[in-house]
């Protein structure tokens, strides 16, 4: 007679159970098997409606984001395990780093262990690095996640916007959409695909950014090179012009002094003693004196 042996776990489900005595029956079934047999069914990942089930989006352009939306119920399946949610969390990000920029991620949990059981969201925070990598999803016996969004922190960030976070949920690697498992819909290639679209966007926008920065930056240069050559030519000009202007006024206060000589009733008259010489006129016409030069 063939020996067969035992599979590591058998679970033929469901059958009525028979009570050999009072509060004794021959099967006993519990919440893993009901998960098990469901998971058969139904695989990971976020329901498809409504469109923004469980999405992160930032919030008011500060260190904050939303998940989830209010006008319906949140919902989601992990494991043979049913999420229902409803209303919105917010989740203040944690500081950015001063030098080195993160890469955090929002996932769903569901938890088999003995103080927990059940799904929770949460938010798990990259490490610092020139070259960031996200934490990995935790997968094993008792705890399963399915990740949501991946949001970029950089070095100093204040805020965050839509574009630092990279929804997950079409990502069937990491998260997927429910979907019936003999009709399996794998949106990854279509993840990937809108994934490359959107970064060669973010490239294009940032070379259009930096090429405006640097023509206006030159344009600036340009302008104050060009101001600063205008002003330095009217300065010399001004101040030559300033300096023979006062050459003028010296000569004109000496020629102003000395030519009283000449007008009709002035007498000159010049003493000297010791080192000093003393000149004089006197108007005689009108008995005034002008002042001593010495």
């Amino acid at each position: 007679m063939a020996v067969i042996q035992p599979f590591a776990m058998e679970l033929s489900f469901p059958y009525n159970a028979i009570m050999h005595e009072v509060g004794v029956y021959d099967r006993e079934w519990d919440a893993n098997d009901f998960a098990a047999d469901r998971a058969t069914f139904l695989s990971d990942g976020v329901f498809a409606n409504p469109s923004d089930n469980f999405k992160v989006q930032a919030l008011n352009g500060n260190m904050t984001v939303t998940i989830g939306q209010t006008a319906k119920l949140n919902t989601a399946f992990i494991q043979g395990r049913s999420c229902i949610k409803k209303g919105q969390m917010i989740v203040d990000v944690p500081n950015a780093h001063t030098q080195y920029s993160r890469l955090d991620i929002v996932t769903l949990r569901h938890s088999n262990l003995a103080g927990t059981r059940r799904v929770d969201l949460h938010y798990r925070s990259g490490t610092p690095s020139a070259s960031p990598t996200a934490p990995a999803l935790i997968r094993d016996d008792d705890e399963w996640e399915i990740q949501l969004a991946q949001i970029t922190v950089a070095a100093n960030a204040q805020s965050i916007t839509q574009a630092n976070v990279s929804d997950s949920r079409l990502n069937s690697n990491l998260c997927g959409i429910v979907t019936c498992l003999g009709n399996v819909v794998d949106t990854t290639a279509i993840f990937n695909q809108y994934q490359t679209y959107l970064n060669q966007k973010i490239t294009e926008w940032n070379k259009v950014q930096s090429d405006q920065a640097t023509a206006w930056n030159t344009q600036m240069a340009n302008q104050q090179s060009s101001f600063t050559a205008q002003h330095n030519s009217q300065k010399t000009t001004f101040d030559n012009w300033f300096a023979g202007a006062q050459a003028d006024l010296v000569l004109a206060a000496q020629f102003y002094f000395d030519n009283q000589i000449m007008m009709p009733g002035t007498t000159y008259r010049m003493t000297k003693s010791g080192n000093t010489i003393t000149e004089m006129l006197t108007r005689t016409s009108g008995g005034t004196k002008p002042p001593k030069r010495q």
